[in-house]
């Protein structure tokens, strides 16, 4: 399977992963010169990743892909300090404006942003939909 200007974006059997953790193990499709693509998935679900993926920024750690031409990927910067916990990310953004949470202030306003489970994950191991929110 190879790409071509008639069909210049293929992908089959990629899987998808974030460091050790699998997004999805098998993706394939086509698209047709001239056609638009549309991802739509739940945060974390693997489209940043499929993105990095079709631009080169991401190896293919397996199946098969071709593009004709070029994938340019902008990553949207959050300003997030990587090596820090969710919480512990949130408690520092919000002190530049001279607020002070404890832990259990910050269980509600993650919960709010649907970031409660994630809140001793190191906030490198978030997908950018997830860092995004963190962000807000």
């Amino acid at each position: 399977m190879s790409a071509s200007p008639d069909c210049p974006v293929v992908l089959d059997a990629v899987p998808l992963n974030r460091g050790r953790l699998a997004l999805a193990a098998s993706v394939g499709f086509r698209v047709p010169a001239g056609r638009f693509v549309e991802l739509q998935g739940a945060n974390g679900a693997g489209k940043s990743t499929l993105l990095r993926v079709l631009a080169g920024v991401q190896p293919l750690t397996g199946g098969h892909m071709a593009v004709v031409g070029s994938v340019a990927f902008f990553a949207a910067p959050f300003g997030l300090r990587r090596e820090l916990p969710v919480v512990e990310q949130l408690r520092l953004s919000v002190s530049v404006y001279g607020i002070e949470l404890g832990l259990a202030d910050c269980k509600p306003l993650l919960a709010d942003v649907g970031l409660a489970h994630n809140a001793l994950e190191l906030t490198s191991r978030l997908s950018q939909g997830h860092r995004a929110r963190l962000g807000l």
